[in-house]
């Protein structure tokens, strides 16, 4: 079910990764999140939530950076939350949890390179249908 959940915002992390942009911010559900994780392989833990439990405004945030000596480009994970004490007295504190991208042999950091990234997510979202012309 998450490979097709999933699949519309999997298709667009791809094109985005592999573009230009510097900067993209995806708003969606916790429906999105948790589909996104799934197609991932990735649990999300975050202080004060039980795994796999989205904390309210919880985010997977996708970060990609270019190694300057080779060029290569290489993608890591965090899921970014509030533990629930923050969110009820309005605090400012903010969780980065590290996500261990599962079948991708990570480099020092937990950074992924892009190419194996990419590969890993596009076998795991659905593959699109054509559609039918008019």
């Amino acid at each position: 079910m998450a490979a097709h959940q999933a699949s519309a915002l999997g298709r667009d992390v791809l094109d985005t990764l592999a573009g230009g942009t510097r900067v993209r911010i995806l708003m969606g559900h916790d429906t999105n999140v948790t589909a996104l994780a799934a197609a991932l392989g990735i649990d999300l833990t975050a202080p004060g939530y039980a795994t796999n439990d989205v904390a309210p405004g919880g985010a997977i945030v996708i970060e990609r950076a270019r190694d300057v000596g080779t060029g290569r480009a290489y993608v890591r994970l965090f899921y970014r939350t509030q533990s629930p004490d923050a969110l009820r007295f309005a605090g400012t504190a903010i969780d980065r949890t590290p996500l261990p991208i599962p079948g991708c042999p990570n480099v020092a950091g937990n950074w992924c390179s892009l190419d194996t990234f990419s590969a890993l997510l596009n076998r795991r979202i659905a593959p699109l249908r054509p559609t039918a012309e008019k």
